[in-house]
């Protein structure tokens, strides 16, 4: 769970390193990707 969780966090910061410019919409979408997939 916790390398699952690492992993994400290492994309999402590499995401946001470069597009900084891009990054708030993504996250959203990947937010709600995951809570719809996580119920």
């Amino acid at each position: 769970m916790f390398c699952i969780a690492f992993s994400i966090a290492v994309i999402l910061l590499v995401a946001v390193l470069a597009r900084p410019e891009q990054w708030p919409g993504r996250l959203a979408e990947f937010l709600r990707e995951t809570h719809v997939h996580h119920g």
